[in-house]
């Protein structure tokens, strides 16, 4: 996207395309789960390094706790998160490339999140306790992405 200045104004920076593609494998088995993914980012822009595109995981889902690990930019990320009922806690530390390419300057930034899950299904029920419910607390039907389709 690009901006044009109005009069004296300045315009604002504008926001390059991206082009990404990605792949994650849900293997689910009974009480524990892995879902590995891949994704490849910035494909339409030839001035970044290959390994700054690069972005992998794998998550490990277990019936209250998921652990998660991989790549981004070149450095490791690490990640928990527990859900509690109504009440999720989301935890993670990942590495930033600041420089022109991977290993040049990291910025290691950290995360919290919580996430109160409230809604109604389809089923009219509340918290997802209706027919169109899991009865797991969430409107989706769960904690995990993959239980979110």
């Amino acid at each position: 996207t690009k901006f044009t200045a109005d009069g004296d104004l300045e315009a604002p920076p504008g926001d390059d395309d991206d082009m990404a593609i990605g792949a994650a494998l849900a293997i689910d088995a009974g009480l524990v789960s892995v879902t590995p993914a891949l994704e490849v980012k910035h494909l339409n822009r030839n001035d970044e390094q290959l390994g700054k595109k690069i972005h992998l995981g794998v998550e490990l889902g277990l019936p209250l706790v998921d652990i998660r690990a991989g790549f981004y930019q070149g450095y490791y990320t690490l990640g928990a998160g527990l859900s509690l009922g109504l009440l999720r806690v989301d935890a993670a530390t990942y590495g930033v490339e600041m420089g022109e390419y991977p290993g040049q300057l990291e910025d290691r930034r950290y995360v919290v999140q919580l996430t109160l899950e409230l809604g109604f299904d389809m089923g009219f029920g509340f918290l997802g306790e209706g027919d169109g419910g899991s009865g797991r607390g969430s409107v989706w039907g769960g904690k995990r992405l993959k239980q979110r389709r």
